[in-house]
C-alpha cells in the first residue's frame, strides 16, 4: 500500500498523490501557469502532478498559459512534455486560446511545436482561424499577424463551423477589414453561405460595416444576393438601422424595390423599426411608399404598428396614402389605435385618415382602441367626432368592446362622451350583459385585460348601473345580466345587480332562472345571496 506524498493517506494507485490532493494540485498547477510562476509550477510537478492535469473547468496549465500569452511558461511546459493539443471541456485548444486573446508570439510558438491548426472546438466546431477571424481581442495588426501565421501553417480558409460559417463570414460580421482582405488573398470563397443562407456580405450589411461591404463587392459579392428568407444586404442594413451601410449599398446599385419572401421591401423594414433617416434616404432614392407586402400592408402601416412617429411623418411627407388598407381592411389609423400611439393617431387624422372606416369585421379605430385599452387614443377619436354608437359586423359598439376587454376607464370615457349603454348587439347582448360575462371571450382579450377577481368586472357593472343601463334585457337565449353573472359565480356583480332592483325570477329560453343557473354551476355563495333577496 502506497501513501500520498502530500497528506500521507493510504493510496492504492501508482500515483504519488491521493485523489483529493491530485485535484488540489491540478488547480494549483493551472493557477501558477496563469500567473506565470515557473517556480510554483516546478514545485507542483515535483509532487507528482500530471503536467496535463485539468482544473474544474477542464483547462490544462498550457491552456491558461496560452490564454495569458506567457511564452516562457508555454515553452517550459512543452519542454516537459505538455500536450500541445490538450483542450478544455469545451474543446478549446491552447492555439485557440492564444489566437482569441491576440498573443502573436504564443501562436507562433505553439505552431512551431506542432499545434493542430485544424482542430475544432466542441461548441460550434470552430477552428483557431475562425476564432481569430471573429473573436480575436487584439489590435488590428496583431490580429492580422495571427491570421497570417495560421494560414501559412496550413489553416484552410474554407473550413466551415457547425453552423456553416467560415473565417471570412466571421470576420465580415465583426467588421475586420484587414482580415477580410487577407482571407480573400488566400483564396477564401466569397460566395460561401452559412446554414441560414448568410454570406459575408449579408453579415457585414446587418452589422453596418460599410468598408467591408465595399471590399466584398470589389471582390465579386452580388449586391442583390438574397438568403432563404429573401433578405438582401439592403434589407438587413435598413432593418438594423445601418445608415452608412445603406448609403454604400445603394451606391453599389442595389435593387431598392426588392422584396423578401413575405413581400417586405427595405423601406418597409426601415419603417417597421422606426429608422426615420433610412426611410428618408430610401424615399429620396426612389422607394415607392405605396408598395405592399403579400398581406397588403404598406410601409406607413408598419410604422404605425410600431408606434414610430418620425418614420410615419417622413412617409406622409413623401405622399404615402393615409387611407390605404391591407387585405384585412386595416388602415394605418387602425394600426396606430391598436398599438396605442396618441401622437400617431392625431397625425394620421390631421392628414385625412377616415375616422369611422371599419376593417373586415367592421371594427372602427375607436373600437380597436377600446378593445386594446388605449384611452388617450380613444379620447382623440372622440374629440374628432367619431360615431360612438357604430356597430361592427356583429353589432358590437365601442362600449361593448371596452366592456368585453375589462377596461373600466374606457367604459367611463365612452359613457361620459354620450355612448348609449342600452344598445344590444346582434345576439341581443347589451354592454351590461357583456360586463357580467367576465373579461375576455378569447385568449387575446384575456391577455390584454386587467383582471380583478378571476374574470369578474364589478367595477364596470357598477359604472353601467350608475348610468341607468337597462338591467332586465334578455339576449337571444333569454339570458339576462343577472343570469350570466350567477352562472359564472360572480358574487360581487350579482350583489350589485340585486341591489339595483333587477328582476331575479326571469326565466331564459331553457326555463332556467338565475338561481337555477347558480345551483347547477355549484356557486353556493351566489345561491345564498339570491335566496336572501327572495329568488326562487
Amino acid at each position: 500500500m502506497n501513501t500520498c506524498s502530500q497528506c500521507g493517506s493510504s493510496i492504492s494507485s501508482k500515483n504519488s498523490l491521493c485523489s483529493s490532493c491530485l485535484t488540489e494540485a491540478a488547480e494549483s498547477l493551472v493557477s501558477a501557469a496563469c500567473a506565470g510562476d515557473l517556480a510554483s509550477i516546478s514545485r507542483v510537478l515535483e509532487l507528482g502532478c500530471d503536467i496535463d492535469a485539468r482544473n474544474a473547468l477542464g483547462e490544462t496549465a498550457l491552456c491558461r498559459a496560452s490564454q495569458a500569452g506567457t511564452c516562457d511558461v508555454i515553452r517550459f511546459l512543452l519542454d516537459l512534455g505538455a500536450d500541445v493539443n490538450a483542450s478544455n471541456r469545451f474543446g478549446l485548444t491552447p492555439l485557440m486560446y492564444a489566437a482569441e486573446f491576440g498573443h502573436v508570439s504564443a501562436v507562433k510558438l505553439l505552431l512551431e511545436r506542432g499545434a493542430d491548426v485544424e482542430a475544432r472546438n466542441l461548441y460550434g466546431g470552430r477552428t483557431a482561424l475562425s476564432v481569430a477571424g471573429g473573436w480575436c481581442s487584439a489590435d488590428h495588426d496583431a490580429c492580422l499577424a495571427i491570421i497570417e501565421l495560421l494560414l501559412n501553417a496550413g489553416a484552410n480558409p474554407g473550413t466551415r463551423s457547425e453552423d456553416g460559417s467560415t473565417a471570412l463570414i466571421d470576420a465580415a460580421r465583426e467588421g475586420k477589414t484587414g482580415v477580410v482582405r487577407l482571407l480573400l488573398q488566400h483564396g477564401a470563397d466569397i460566395h460561401v453561405r452559412d446554414e441560414l443562407g448568410y454570406n459575408g456580405l449579408l453579415k457585414a450589411a446587418g452589422e453596418g460595416h460599410a468598408e467591408v461591404i465595399d471590399i466584398l463587392c470589389d471582390n465579386g459579392s452580388e449586391i442583390n444576393y438574397q438568403d432563404a428568407n429573401g433578405w438582401s444586404p439592403l434589407m438587413l442594413a435598413a432593418r438594423e438601422g445601418r445608415l452608412e451601410a445603406v448609403r454604400v449599398i445603394l451606391k453599389r446599385g442595389a435593387e431598392i424595390a426588392g422584396r423578401d419572401r413575405n413581400g417586405w421591401t427595405a423601406l418597409m423594414w426601415a419603417a417597421s423599426k422606426g429608422h426615420a433617416e433610412i426611410v428618408q434616404l430610401l424615399l429620396e432614392k426612389g422607394a415607392d411608399p405605396e408598395m405592399t407586402d403579400h398581406f397588403g400592408a404598406t410601409a406607413l402601416m408598419k410604422a404605425a404598428r410600431g408606434k414610430h412617429v418620425e418614420a410615419a411623418k417622413v412617409l406622409l411627407q413623401h405622399g404615402a396614402d393615409v387611407n390605404s388598407i391591407d387585405m384585412h381592411d386595416l388602415s394605418a389609423l387602425m394600426r396606430a389605435a391598436r398599438s396605442g400611439s396618441p401622437e400617431l393617431v392625431k397625425m394620421l387624422l390631421d392628414k385625412g385618415a377616415l375616422l369611422n372606416a371599419g376593417d373586415e369585421d367592421g371594427r372602427t379605430p375607436l373600437m380597436i382602441a377600446c378593445a386594446e385599452g388605449h384611452a388617450e387614443c380613444a379620447r382623440i377619436l372622440i374629440d374628432r367626432g367619431v360615431n360612438l354608437d357604430a356597430g361592427d359586423e356583429y353589432g358590437r359598439t365601442a362600449l361593448v368592446h371596452a366592456c368585453r376587454a375589462g377596461h373600466a376607464k374606457l367604459v367611463k370615457l365612452l359613457l361620459e362622451a354620450g355612448a348609449k349603454a342600452f344598445l344590444a348587439d346582434d345576439d341581443g347582448r347589451t354592454p351590461l350583459i357583456w360586463a357580467c360575462m367576465g373579461v375576455g371571450r378569447s385568449e387575446k382579450l384575456k391577455k390584454s385585460a386587467r383582471l380583478r377577481s378571476g374574470n369578474e368586472m364589478p367595477e364596470i357593472v357598477a359604472i353601467l348601473l350608475k348610468r341607468k343601463a337597462h338591467r332586465n334585457v334578455q339576449d337571444k337565449n333569454g339570458n339576462t345580466a343577472l343570469m350570466e353573472a350567477s352562472a359564472r359565480g360572480f358574487r360581487s356583480s350579482v350583489a350589485l345587480l340585486l341591489e339595483s332592483g333587477i328582476s331575479f325570477n326571469t326565466v331564459n329560453n331553457q326555463g332556467l332562472t338565475a338561481l337555477k343557473l347558480a345551483e347547477a354551476a355549484g356557486h353556493h355563495d351566489v345561491v345564498e345571496l339570491l335566496k336572501g333577496f327572495g329568488a326562487e
